[in-house]
């Protein structure tokens, strides 16, 4: 607006030290170890692939034939499920299936609405690795 800049600033910045710009910049934050970052598609914002570990009764059988069920993003790749178990989990994975679970239908208070769905990745290993849920 130009109502408020009518003067102009004839104060120049004095260029930043080393030790000033090494201060600036935050040090790296320890990733807990189900957190795995990668870049969004639209902007250069971190985003979450795996969600938490699906544990079942389902699951944990198939878990004795190397199989692992995760809960995942709604836009995750099958390539970026498992580089993420691969960086994560330290294990090799062979396949990698996804499954999408829709939202049921329920009642709520001013008419129909949805409870929100799920993606999960059935993630088989190589022959003798496993993972281990605490």
């Amino acid at each position: 607006m130009g109502l408020f800049s009518k003067k102009k600033k004839t104060e120049e910045k004095a260029p930043a030290t080393e030790t000033q710009v090494k201060s600036s910049v935050p040090e790296k934050a320890e990733v807990p170890s189900l957190v795995v970052r990668r870049g969004s598609r639209s902007s250069g914002v971190n985003t979450l692939i795996l969600s938490r570990p699906h544990i079942t009764e389902k699951a944990s059988d198939l878990s004795g034939y190397g199989t692992y069920a995760f809960v995942v993003r709604g836009d995750a790749t099958k390539q970026e499920i498992a580089k993420a178990i691969a960086r994560v989990y330290k294990v090799t994975p062979i396949k990698v299936r996804i499954v999408v679970r829709k939202g049921k239908r329920v009642m709520k208070r001013h008419g129909m609405g949805t409870r929100g769905g799920m993606k999960k990745a059935y993630v088989t290993l190589r022959k003798g690795e496993t993972i281990e849920f605490v």
